[in-house]
């Protein structure tokens, strides 16, 4: 992770706000931001050029990738997922997984 060129506002341990899931939990370490296509592109295209394969993101409905950050001794997991028509520009009231009713 120390070799990516953020394109992010914030850095990887800053982006986004706190992540308040849709059922209520909250956790100071995971953080949401909704990002258009093209920042998303840059994301891929910044972690390819530090060698991590994120290539199936573009052909994948969810998808996420670890990379490690070994001067600090963690690992960044960061997920993707498409907002649902019905959804808000927004973090709030969402899951990872968004929950369909079919």
């Amino acid at each position: 992770m120390a070799s990516v060129i953020w394109p992010l506002p914030g850095g990887p341990e800053r982006f986004g706000a706190p992540f308040v899931s849709a059922d209520g939990t909250e956790s100071f370490i995971d953080r949401c931001l909704v990002i258009g296509p093209g920042a998303f592109a840059g994301l891929v295209r910044a972690l390819a050029d530090a060698g991590v394969d994120w290539s199936g993101s573009a052909s994948s409905l969810f998808d996420g990738v670890s990379v490690p950050w070994r001067s600090r001794g963690v690992q960044v997991d960061l997920g993707a997922r498409p907002l649902l028509p019905e959804e808000s520009l927004s973090c709030a009231g969402k899951s990872d997984i968004p929950n369909m009713d079919l």
